[in-house]
């Protein structure tokens, strides 16, 4: 077996051993778990060339990961765990923007994170950075809008929230900010395809 099988079977492994931790309410191992897990798939990310078609699923399935990750470090509390994933999860998708064709879906995606970033910001009472990261992402999601009507159901959605955060509302809940997760998360694992 080669040391990408191997590793790919690792990352299933803590992936799904994370989901079963949540279930059993155990946040702590079940974020530890994603973390260890995300940390392979960056391993796998850095060897693949960088025109590679499997790099934007793998990129993907790491924030998705991490933002796992950071709502069960939130609910711990460990709030400088969680922005510190969800600043992550931001960076990756950021990342994403780079690859061609270029696509509003992932900026979508890095307005949902913003999102997600903005709430908990805000629910640990963090008001100017919370207000910051909801301003930053209704820009982005008003120029997604004018581009891209197909995605104007989930935008406005977000956009209500981050409207919310900016007028100084009740805390909203978001992306990753529940108080305690009702399952665990429906993400497949990364990379459910052998890397070979």
């Amino acid at each position: 077996m080669s040391d990408g099988q191997v590793r790919e079977l690792q990352i299933q492994y803590l992936y799904l051993h994370g989901r079963s931790q949540w279930g059993q309410q155990d946040r702590a191992g079940s974020a530890e778990s994603f973390r260890l897990a995300t940390e392979l798939v960056h391993q796998t990310i850095l060897e693949l060339d960088a025109d590679d078609p499997r790099r934007d699923l793998l990129l993907t399935n790491r924030a998705s990961m991490l933002l796992d990750a950071a709502n069960l470090y939130a609910q711990m509390p460990d709030a400088v765990k969680a922005v510190s994933l969800m600043t992550t999860a931001r960076e990756i998708h950021q990342q994403r923007l780079t690859v061609q064709p270029d696509s509003d879906e992932r900026r979508l995606a890095v307005v949902r994170v913003q999102c997600a970033m903005a709430t908990l910001l805000k629910n640990l009472h963090e008001s100017t950075a919370s207000v910051k990261q909801a301003e930053e992402a209704l820009l982005s999601a008003g120029r997604i809008t004018l581009r891209n009507p197909l995605l104007q159901p989930e935008l406005t959605r977000l956009q209500v929230e981050l409207q919310a955060i900016v007028d100084g509302q009740a805390a909203v809940t978001g992306p990753g900010t529940s108080n305690a997760p009702a399952e665990p998360p429906q993400q497949q694992p990364a990379n459910r395809q052998p890397l070979q």
